[in-house]
């Protein structure tokens, strides 16, 4: 489902069966997300089948081709410890400078902020990406200050239209 931001990436709202998405209990049901690769789309109020991995299966535009293992992975794109700093900080509540408390303009600029940066740490703005001022900035270098080489427990939903993964 569509939320805050208007990047054509997330936050996003996305209800699952099958898996546990964490959430911060603001839509009954539903978890906020974000998009780790620009140029994959999604329909809203549409049913999709999941797995769920360590990296996007697709690759996107800055698409690797190991897993965090080491593994190779045909066309697919890790996901970057900064990233899943950044969402564990977020769907926790506690992302320096996100502007939870607003459901306007505020909301949607830290998501907008906060999508752009994961974009940004994905390589999925090119080559020399760097956070413009403000929110962007600050996410960053929050990012590159604290997240550590471990992904933790964030994990990357890859969606498909049918149930034989494609």
């Amino acid at each position: 489902y569509d939320s805050y931001g208007t990047t054509g990436g997330g936050e996003f709202l996305a209800a699952a069966t099958g898996v546990e998405l964490y959430s911060l209990g603001e839509f009954a049901g539903r978890a906020e997300v974000f998009c780790v690769e620009k140029n994959e789309y999604i329909s809203f109020n549409t049913t999709y089948y999941a797995t769920v991995n360590t990296y996007a299966t697709a690759g996107g535009v800055g698409g690797r081709d190991l897993d965090l293992n080491g593994d190779t992975v045909n066309d697919a794109d890790s996901l970057d410890s900064m990233t899943a700093y950044l969402y564990d900080q977020f769907i926790s509540g506690t992302l320096t400078g996100y502007d939870y408390d607003n459901t306007g303009v505020g909301r949607v600029a830290s998501a907008n902020a906060l999508q752009t940066v994961i974009w940004g740490i994905e390589d999925e703005l090119g080559a020399g990406w760097t956070p413009a001022a403000g929110l962007q900035t600050t996410f960053y270098n929050d990012a590159l200050a604290n997240a550590g080489s471990s992904i933790g427990s964030v994990r990357i939903l890859n969606l498909y239209e049918n149930s034989n993964l494609t």
